[in-house]
């Protein structure tokens, strides 16, 4: 937990949370079928 706080408080964090996202829009379209 600490290393995601840690990440999300620098810029490398903002581009791996939005890398994150984008994971998580993907498995979401994954699982609709889309």
């Amino acid at each position: 937990m600490t290393e995601t706080v840690v990440a999300l408080s620098g810029k490398e964090g903002k581009r791996e949370r939005r890398k994150r996202e984008e994971e998580s829009y993907a498995w979401k379209g994954k699982s609709k079928g889309a």
